[in-house]
């Protein structure tokens, strides 16, 4: 399946703002919270726009974590919320190392990316992170890519549209680690692998991640949002795509490509033609 052309994603601009400790009327102390403003756009993505990007918003719940610190969720920020500002009930040492989302992060130096993942092009919660010093803003970088493959049902399949879809298979041809603990550099914005390949024969859950979705394909498009570790797949990858009842149709890249941290990239638009059976157990 032949890959076309990415599509850039916005980077972050974060800006510090300070803290507030106020005594209440009946000179009671408040708790004191620490705030951490961002500025443009994160989770939820837009339409395109004239330069063939699509915006990113916040969106409530949304939590961000400081040298892991955890951020109080967004509340009542608005549909297209550009910039938000996180409250902490602490305040971190600096320097800064924030990472979105703060589910991920294990400890200073590890993070854990899920194998299990619910995305779509509204809930688009790419991991990001930078590292910030004491004196002013940087810029929020992310750490991986994303695959989107545009789907739509096939007329001569009965089971095309019989049964929804079910969760979407992501793998490295090479079996790359794809979730599971990765060390990163803050710094540079960059992870490393911490779990080696399983042995000839084997497989472990490090080596794909499953995105879940519950949808009835129809003649319209239905775009599947897979996010992955930006690396190189040396030997490309394979996507199955998985009904309710176990059925799945396979996609395969069979050369090599490099996916760059935030970028999209978009397959053909496909026609869901499962000719496969396999349940998964225990998932």
């Amino acid at each position: 399946m032949k890959i076309i052309r990415p599509l850039s994603l916005l980077a972050l601009i974060l800006l510090f703002v300070g803290c507030n400790n106020n005594p209440t009327e009946d000179s009671v102390e408040t708790a004191t919270k620490w705030y951490y403003s961002v500025a443009a756009s994160r989770t939820a993505l837009g339409d395109l726009d004239e330069n063939n990007r699509r915006p990113i918003y916040w969106r409530d719940g949304d939590c961000i974590a400081i040298n892991g610190v955890v951020s109080d969720p967004l509340s009542g920020v608005g549909e297209v919320a550009r910039s938000a500002t996180f409250a902490f009930n602490e305040q971190p040492t600096p320097p800064y190392s924030v990472l979105y989302p703060a589910s991920i992060y294990k400890d200073p130096e590890t993070i854990t990316l899920p194998v299990r993942r619910e995305v779509s092009l509204e809930t688009f919660n790419a991991p990001m992170a930078v590292l910030v010093d004491e004196e002013g803003g940087a810029a929020l970088h992310h750490l991986c890519a994303a695959v989107r493959l545009p789907l739509v049902k096939e007329p001569t399949n009965s089971f095309t549209d019989k049964y929804p879809l079910r969760y979407v298979k992501f793998e490295g041809n090479e079996k790359e680690q794809i979730s599971g603990d990765f060390g990163i550099d803050y710094d540079t914005r960059t992870l490393t692998s911490l779990i080696p390949p399983p042995k000839e024969g084997y497989t472990h859950d490090s080596r794909y991640v499953r995105t879940f979705l519950n949808c009835t394909l129809t003649d319209e498009v239905t775009m599947l949002v897979i996010v992955v570790p930006a690396i190189e797949y040396a030997n490309g990858f394979t996507i199955k795509v998985y009904n309710t009842k176990g059925h799945y149709m396979e996609c395969k890249k069979k050369s090599a490509i490099t996916l760059a941290p935030g970028e999209i990239y978009t397959l053909p638009v496909t026609p869901y033609d499962p000719t496969y059976t396999e349940v998964e157990v225990g998932i």
